[in-house]
């Protein structure tokens, strides 16, 4: 091989490890945003009395009902 052909494959191999790191970044920078609007929209929601904590949510009464089939409900 030349030097002309493995510059290129050089090249090309930087680009993909640059373009990977760039989309993870990104990634990660728009995880950090979710989280932190997720924080904020439960102190709001706490602050105004409204909604429930998601552990809360879980662990309240009827809170499986939804993902019960209607034929599997008892009903008198």
């Amino acid at each position: 091989m030349d030097i002309n052909t493995v510059s290129q494959i050089v090249t090309v191999v930087l680009a993909v490890l640059a373009i990977i790191w760039h989309q993870q970044r990104t990634t990660d920078k728009l995880r950090e945003r979710l989280d932190h609007m997720e924080q904020r929209l439960a102190r709001i929601e706490g602050f105004l009395g409204i909604g429930m904590p998601a552990a809360a949510a879980a662990k309240a009464p009827g809170a499986d009902l939804a993902r019960q089939p209607p034929e599997d409900s008892e009903e008198d």
